[in-house]
């Protein structure tokens, strides 16, 4: 695993969310301007938590997708799709039409919210799970903007 240059200080604070996941579950924001190295501690991160044992799923935004209801959801969630018969029949609907996998109307974002949740914590159970979000400002309208408690004060990555 290579931590980037200059950038070990943000890493630490990373790897401690990373070693505190499995208790109580963690959340890190990372902000700054384009090419400050946020992408590339997030694949730091990635070998780490996949290094340690947990689930890594990943999103990557794309400026061609922003309009594209659930796209980034639909990479996070993709993974997961094989256990969505666990779901509530409503739930596995809702997720799966927004997901494109199942024909039907477009469901509320609050019908798919629950059951994307739902289906995370399913497979959180069973291992702790590490969601990496790359480039949300590209994500559309209907899933964001989401937003993580910020670290203490001298603390932010």
């Amino acid at each position: 695993m290579s931590v980037p240059a200059g950038r070990e200080p943000q890493f630490t604070v990373l790897a401690a969310a990373l070693a505190g996941i499995r208790p109580t579950g963690r959340t890190v924001v990372l902000r700054g301007d384009p090419g400050m190295g946020k992408t590339a501690l997030l694949r730091a991160a990635e070998a780490a938590a996949r290094h340690a044992g947990l689930r890594v799923l990943r999103m990557t935004g794309a400026e061609a997708e922003t309009g594209l209801a659930f796209a980034a959801l639909h990479q996070v969630l993709w993974p997961l799709l094989d256990d969505s018969h666990v779901l509530p029949p409503a739930q596995r609907a809702a997720l799966e039409s927004a997901l494109g996998v199942r024909d039907g109307t477009p469901p509320e974002g609050f019908a798919v919210a629950g059951a994307a949740l739902d289906l995370l914590a399913r497979a959180a159970a069973r291992r702790p799970v590490v969601v990496l979000l790359d480039d949300l400002q590209w994500a559309d309208r209907v899933e964001g903007p989401f937003e993580g408690e910020p670290l203490p004060a001298g603390q932010r990555a």
